[in-house]
């Protein structure tokens, strides 16, 4: 534990309480100085069905914040010279790829960027609510039904005409990320950047 002051720890655990009283709040949180943790834990629930209390340890989904961790794998790979963010789609993900239908790319993969999927710019649609997925299915073969449901629909922009941000965008660098590296995407993020981060307690979904 950090070697805080008793009045600071004080301050802290009041300030805390003030908040959590009067706030909605459903989530962990940790207090932190140069020497450790002052103070934490967490309130609100795990499961919305089974109503389990949520407790400082638990796991959660960190959902899009997985972004960030896509992209640090994209800006690796570019720095060892495996890709360049102005390589489109298609370079990567072409027919012999694996990833499309009966091996058709579209033509939308031609034209779309690395750049593009990066920074939300892409035009591609966004899968999320508008279509049904079997999510018994495991990753890999989930991510190419995403790919997939892009695929057959047309750009609702031109690329790099506006932002508009679309997590089907990510799902393609995924799948990028597993085709440049030649590794699973949940070993990449593991060898790449959990363990040399010291991060024991996080994994990816499968």
């Amino acid at each position: 534990l950090a070697n805080a002051t008793p009045e600071l720890r004080n301050q802290v655990s009041k300030a805390s309480a003030k908040y959590l009283e009067s706030r909605f709040m459903n989530g962990a949180y940790m207090f932190c100085d140069d020497e450790g943790v002052i103070e934490q834990g967490a309130k609100g629930i795990h499961s919305l069905t089974k109503k389990t209390k949520l407790n400082p340890d638990q796991q959660m989904p960190i959902a899009s914040a997985t972004k960030t961790m896509t992209t640090a794998a994209i800006m690796k790979l570019r720095e060892r010279g495996q890709l360049n963010i102005q390589d489109s789609v298609a370079k990567h993900l072409n027919a012999q790829s694996g990833v499309w239908k009966d091996g058709k790319v579209p033509a939308w993969a031609e034209e779309v960027t690395l750049h593009n999927l990066l920074t939300h710019r892409s035009g591609i649609p966004e899968y999320f609510m508008a279509t049904e997925l079997d999510v018994t299915k495991p990753y890999d073969q989930l991510a190419k039904d995403i790919a997939n449901f892009a695929a057959n629909r047309g750009l609702q922009a031109e690329p790099s005409h506006y932002y508009h941000y679309c997590n089907t965008n990510f799902v393609l660098l995924g799948l990028i990320i597993e085709k440049v590296s030649g590794t699973k995407l949940d070993d990449f993020y593991r060898k790449e950047l959990f363990e040399p981060l010291g991060m024991k307690n996080t994994r990816m979904s499968t």
